[in-house]
């Protein structure tokens, strides 16, 4: 029992409380201790399954990290690929067959989740991978505006101030929200920018008590964001296409996400070519179905933006906007095209429906018999 409670408190992936927020789904939280503080037996026992493993992915190596059913890591990892290949593997699986289970059926389905989708997952403890996924898709809201107000449309409880930035041999004008007591906002989260003492990294704190309020000192005013997490969210959320593209491009290196198509190959073989071999490439693709015009163009400055498309999953017009980057995928220019047809035709009929709602046209089967 002792030496349970030690490798609880001791775990770094543990808070300093008793109590953990679990990701299996149920929004449960489980305390190990007792109310002493002592670790009994019947607080071991809990209606989790006690043979159940966690996993957490590293977003820069793709390895494994393994965790038990109450989120304490037990010292084993392996390669994504090496669990898919079942090459490789640490003892403490290959002896376990209904735990070596459990990490192949996690490893496929999270190859099959979009790139983009597993950029929002590395690095968390999962259990229940369709749960998170759930719990993700249930947490957009729904939006049709494209772009993130900016900060003066953000809320009455905040104010607008105009800073002047240098930004190379230019001095750039910017907006920065500031509370009414005139601290600095983020933009993304609107926490404050703060910081603690003993760290030198800005932290995002949404809630400060009078405890933790004599443990805070301003941050020096450096940027407009508390955290490189949330300016790269604001970025996304504000549309900016070059900035989507890229991260977007770091995920799925421009390989369209329903034919196949690599532009990315394509891009660099059209710079090589000469004309007549440039139109031979294109026609050798899907990108054969592209107007005479739009060819003439990729052979004349073919740029990647000419290739491919940063697409919205769920469309902005349907309640996409504003989302993070797993609502983004990669389409090659014929697929995009296809894509935004679907859409124009649902709006369409949408529109037509409603029309027809409200000016009381009923259906004919009514009348008859």
């Amino acid at each position: 029992k002792q030496w349970y409670q030690r490798r609880v408190r001791d775990s770094s992936r543990e808070p300093s409380n008793s109590s953990r927020e679990t990701s299996d789904g149920s929004g449960e939280t489980t305390d190990v201790f007792g109310d002493d503080g002592n670790c009994s037996d019947s607080d071991l026992f809990t209606d989790k399954p006690v043979d159940t493993i966690q996993f957490s992915v590293s977003a820069f190596t793709e390895r494994v990290y393994i965790y038990d059913y109450t989120g304490v890591y037990l010292e084993v990892n392996c390669l994504l690929q090496d669990l898919l290949d079942d090459t490789s593997l640490p003892s403490y699986l290959t002896t376990q067959p209904h735990l070596k289970q459990q990490a192949l059926q996690f490893a496929q389905h999270w190859t099959e989740i979009s790139k983009a989708t597993q950029a929002r997952l590395y690095n968390k403890i999962l259990s229940d991978l369709d749960g998170e996924l759930k719990r993700m898709f249930e947490s957009r809201v729904h939006c049709t505006v494209r772009k993130m107000a900016g900060p003066k449309e953000a809320g009455e409880q905040s104010l607008v101030k105009v800073r002047k930035l240098n930004v190379g041999k230019k001095v750039v004008e910017v907006e920065q929200k500031f509370s009414k007591q005139g601290h600095p906002l983020c933009l993304s989260c609107e926490s404050l920018v703060v910081r603690l003492k003993s760290k030198t990294s800005a932290l995002c704190l949404t809630n400060l008590d009078s405890a933790t309020n004599s443990e805070l000192v301003q941050l020096p005013f450096q940027g407009r964001f508390c955290s490189l997490e949330c300016s790269r969210s604001y970025g996304i959320k504000a549309n900016s296409s070059s900035f989507v593209r890229k991260i977007l491009f770091d995920l799925e290196f421009g390989v369209c996400q329903l034919c196949g198509l690599d532009t990315n190959k394509l891009l660099k073989q059209l710079k090589l070519a000469d004309g007549e071999d440039k139109v031979k490439l294109i026609n050798s693709t899907t990108l054969k179905s592209l107007t005479e015009k739009q060819k003439s163009n990729i052979v004349e400055h073919p740029t990647e933006g000419l290739l491919w498309q940063a697409d919205h999953i769920v469309p902005v017009a349907e309640g996409g906007g504003q989302t993070d980057i797993d609502n983004f995928r990669t389409l090659c220019t014929i697929c995009h095209k296809h894509e935004t047809k679907k859409l124009m035709l649902r709006l369409r009929e949408k529109k037509d429906k409603e029309a027809n709602k409200k000016k009381g046209i009923l259906d004919i089967r009514k009348f008859l018999g």
